[in-house]
């Protein structure tokens, strides 16, 4: 039974990990400049975009701020 338990678990985390991975490659590549190579793994891409995602989100902090 516990594994049983153990295995719905592990099923429902991956399933889980591959929806944001979907959601996160989509994300990605909305800041991706269109005619660059970009890194085949997830992890690399994140690494890839730090900056930009960065940028991205102080702005919209800032705009935040000033409304």
């Amino acid at each position: 039974m516990l594994f049983v338990e153990a295995d719905d678990l592990v099923a429902e985390g991956r399933a889980t990990l591959d929806r944001l991975s979907g959601l996160l490659e989509a994300l990605l590549g909305a800041f991706e400049p269109e005619g660059v190579a970009v890194p085949e793994s997830l992890s690399e891409r994140l690494k890839a975009s730090r900056g930009g995602l960065e940028a991205v989100v102080k702005g919209a902090a800032r705009d935040a701020m000033q409304h």
